[in-house]
Order: structure tokens, then C-alpha cells, then sequence
């Protein structure tokens, strides 16, 4: 972490973050992302070293912990005694994954312990579930979207009050998919292996579109570029979703255990 903090500062960055919230098991299990919460102390023994060291400002991502909701107020308490900018609050637990929903009364109860600015994380799908959220939480000013943006990259504009038009909406996807795909076809010489990365992408963005899962079945049937241009090409061709549909596909992906960024 000190080593890394380093050459972020001598490539200009001001801010790292330390992931405290994967919840998968090849990395919990070696007490690494969400594996760390049950042990405040090493936690602690960690930022006692690294907060001496490293040059720039950290804050943390995490979740209520990873065996049960109650192992992140030991460690909010540790966090409490260190300069943390900020917390980034996903309020489930890592056993959880994703099944199930985020427990926004977790996220309030955490609100009452650290001395630290906290960020909402978790189940923000779109426009409808944030202003529930944000009535709940009236003096929350800074949220994280996760997956409901990657499913739906104009949400942020939507809770802005922004609307674009279905013809934005497909020329701005058209021209990010394009952006993208250029690159992995120009960096990623294997095309197979090109392909994995855009149908990556699509395993979220397909969502945007009503009947998005067989949208994305389609695409992830190609096996050659022109095949994939081509499903491509009739996917951004789609209606677009409701909210109904956007938050089904949300909660489908949960059952499939789809992974955030």
C-alpha cells in the first residue's frame, strides 16, 4: 500500500482508495477485501503504518462486514482514529454477495458512529430508488451508483434532472461502444479475447434495453467480430427500458451473481 501510494503521487494522484468490500471468496478468505473486517485490529495496525507513510489522502470502500452486519462498528471505531477523507458504505455483507438487498438502516447506524464523511453504496437502480433513498438520508450529499450506472450510464444525468432524447441515447452509446471497441481490438490481439472484454461490458449495459437478458444472450453467442458488430448493431436498435424493467434486471443480475466495479 505505501509503495503504491508513492507512485501514485509521482504520477500526479492526490487520493487511493482501499477496498475493504469484496466480498468474493478467493479473496476474503485471505483476509483481504471484506475478509478483513472480522479483525479491527489488523485494520488498525495496517493504517498505523500506512497513514505514517503514504503521501496522498485515503479513504475506504467497505461493507457492514463479512460474517454478520455487526463486525463494521469495531472497525468504524478503528477507522475513527485515523485521517480517513471518506467512507464508501455498501451495506451488506460479504457472505451476502449480492442476493438479497442493501439494508439502508445499517448505512443509519453507521451515521451515528463514525467521525468520518460516509458515501451511500448499494441497490441505487434509478431515478425512483434514489430519491427514496435520499428522503430517508436528507443531509447525505455524496452517493455511489455501482452497477445501477453501468447498466444505465445516463442515470447520473436522470438524477440530475437531465433527460436526453432515445436519439442521444443511441448515438452516445453507439459512439462509447465504438470508443471501446476500437480499443480492445487495438491493445487485445487475440480477438476471442477482445470479444470477453466488450461482452463484459454488455453483461451490464444490455439492461438499458427492454428484454435486455436476451439481448445480451445474443451477443454473448458471437464468436467472431462481424457476428458480434452485427448483434451489436441490433441491440442498440432496442427500445429502451422502463424503471420497472431496469430494476428487474438489476435483481436478475444479483441471482446471477454479477460482480461491481
Amino acid at each position: 500500500i505505501i509503495a503504491l501510494g508513492h507512485a501514485l503521487k509521482e504520477q500526479g494522484f492526490t487520493h487511493m482508495n482501499w477496498n475493504l468490500g469484496c466480498p468474493f471468496a478467493r479473496i476474503a478468505r485471505k483476509k483481504r477485501g471484506s475478509g478483513l473486517l472480522p479483525y479491527p485490529e489488523l485494520v488498525d495496525r495496517i493504517l498505523q503504518e500506512v497513514c505514517k507513510e503514504v503521501p496522498i489522502a485515503i479513504s475506504i470502500k467497505t461493507r457492514m462486514g463479512y460474517n454478520n452486519a455487526n463486525e463494521i462498528i469495531p472497525v468504524l471505531n478503528v477507522l475513527n482514529n485515523h485521517p480517513v477523507r471518506h467512507i464508501i458504505i455498501h451495506p451488506r455483507t460479504g457472505e451476502q454477495m449480492y442476493r438479497g438487498q442493501a439494508q439502508p438502516e445499517a448505512f443509519a447506524e453507521c451515521l451515528s458512529i463514525s467521525k468520518h464523511p460516509l458515501i451511500y453504496n448499494g441497490d441505487i437502480y434509478n431515478v425512483s430508488q434514489y430519491r427514496k433513498l435520499q428522503a430517508r438520508f436528507p443531509e447525505q450529499l455524496t452517493w455511489m451508483l455501482g452497477r445501477g450506472a453501468l447498466i444505465n450510464p445516463f442515470l447520473p444525468a436522470a438524477i440530475r434532472d437531465y433527460d436526453y432524447t432515445d436519439t442521444e441515447k443511441r448515438e452516445r452509446l453507439a459512439g462509447f461502444h465504438n470508443t471501446l471497441w476500437l480499443h480492445a481490438r487495438s491493445h487485445i490481439q487475440d480477438e476471442r479475447k477482445a470479444l470477453g472484454t466488450m461482452k463484459a461490458i454488455w453483461y451490464y449495459l444490455s439492461g438499458i434495453f427492454s428484454g435486455g437478458k436476451q439481448g445480451f444472450d445474443t451477443i454473448k453467442r458471437t464468436t467472431n467480430a462481424s457476428d458480434y458488430e452485427k448483434a451489436v448493431a441490433l441491440a442498440l436498435q432496442k427500445p429502451f427500458a422502463n424503471e420497472a424493467e431496469l430494476e428487474a434486471y438489476f435483481f436478475s443480475m444479483t441471482k446471477r451473481g454479477a460482480e461491481t466495479t
